[in-house]
């Protein structure tokens, strides 16, 4: 029996009329039908990295200077609406950010599974 906010169909009834489908369990999205074309996408809840990035300066002598700077990295998925093909955003920013396959994801996590080890338990710990 479909609730007040569920139509015979299982969508939900206060959804925008552009959504062409039901929102993925992950999605954290507020759709509204004044939404933007480009924003009629699904999108989780970003979680937020403080990292430490490589940054590269030239010298006097015009040698490659290694450097370091904090960045704030973001971890999201989404999907467009209509679309069955997930991405995995990592970045901090539209200039500074890769978008990657979910299976091109759990890749990478293996991979630096296996080439970081297991975490270090912390001397503290031991």
């Amino acid at each position: 029996m479909p609730t007040p906010s569920t139509r015979s169909d299982g969508m939900h009834a206060n959804r925008p009329t552009w959504q062409r489908d039901e929102c993925p369990p992950w999605c954290d999205g507020d759709h509204r039908e004044q939404d933007h074309e480009e924003d009629h996408a699904h999108r989780s809840t970003r979680a937020s990295i403080a990292a430490i990035a490589r940054t590269v300066a030239r010298s006097a002598s015009d040698l490659p200077v290694d450097g370091a700077e904090a960045v704030d990295l973001e971890v999201a998925v989404w999907q467009r609406d209509g679309s069955h093909q997930t991405w995995v955003y990592i970045g901090s920013g539209p200039s500074q950010c890769i978008e990657i396959s979910v299976s091109s994801a759990r890749r990478v996590m293996s991979a630096l599974s296996a080439l970081l080890g297991p975490p270090a338990v912390p001397p503290e710990d031991r």
